[in-house]
């Protein structure tokens, strides 16, 4: 009689060990039986629901939303969530290259919202004997046999395929493109034409009526500045060449050179 304690103990403990096993299981079943009701929801939604049946494309100018929708290769009961915006946007951009952003919204069930903005002309690039006009994006817009008027002329190294991003082939090039592009941001000037292929001999065209030499590629933001303050005092009538090729911090110095063309 004095071992019953012991075996009801032993009992107890077998019974919740097996509780716990039970709770472990059904915690386990239930865990599985959420993933597969959340994948295959997923599944469903990128297959069977959510047909696309309306496609609302609007905010260019230049192209028809039918234009846009031919280039996006998107069509009624395509799945509204398995779109790859990326590759949407790109083929786009490749077969139309006067887009510059594409804006995607989906409006369930069925709806799929495609805003376009155009992109606008801010320079062209010589290569060889072509002109190429580009977007502020870097996008290659247009080949010409002439250059544009009225864009700044950008000469350096690079690769240039209409529906293509714009490739430098010289990184020194490209920086100091930007730098050009920061220095002269709110100047008010009138770029004709930079020239950037001999960094010890950078040269500008501006307002239709001066060449400058900045010589090397040192104190640009400088030199820009000091450009700006000596063509505000050259009478407009006036137009030569201005030399601050030898410009230092220690020699601020500028020439301007009266010709007639």
């Amino acid at each position: 009689m004095k071992k019953e304690p012991v075996r009801d103990e032993f009992v107890k403990k077998r019974m919740e060990r097996q509780r716990k096993i039970r709770k472990r299981r059904l915690t386990a079943f239930f865990v599985i039986f959420v993933i597969l009701a959340v994948c295959t929801a997923t599944v469903l939604s990128f297959t069977v629901f959510f047909p696309i049946e309306r496609i609302d494309i609007r905010g260019s100018k230049i192209y028809s939303a039918e234009e846009i929708l031919d280039a996006s290769k998107i069509g009624k009961g395509d799945n509204l969530f398995a779109l790859s915006r990326g590759k949407i946007e790109t083929a786009i951009k490749q077969k139309l290259p006067f887009v510059d952003k594409i804006k995607f919204e989906r409006k369930l069930p069925d709806t799929l919202k495609i805003t376009v903005k155009d992109a606008i002309e801010i320079a062209a690039f010589k290569v060889k004997n072509k002109y190429y006009t580009v977007s502020s994006s870097g996008w290659v817009m247009e080949e010409n046999k002439k250059a544009p008027k009225n864009l700044p002329l950008i000469i350096c190294d690079v690769g240039c395929k209409v529906g293509s991003e714009i490739v430098f082939k010289n990184e020194v090039e490209k920086q100091l493109l930007d730098d050009f592009s920061s220095s002269l941001e709110g100047k008010n000037i009138k770029v004709n034409s930079i020239d950037v292929t001999r960094q010890t001999a950078l040269t500008l065209e501006l307002e239709d009526r001066f060449e400058v030499d900045l010589g090397s590629s040192n104190n640009i933001p400088e030199k820009i500045s000091h450009l700006t303050a000596m063509m505000e005092k050259i009478s407009p009538e006036k137009e030569g060449k201005i030399d601050l090729s030898m410009w230092s911090s220690t020699n601020t110095k500028g020439t301007f050179v009266e010709q007639k063309n």
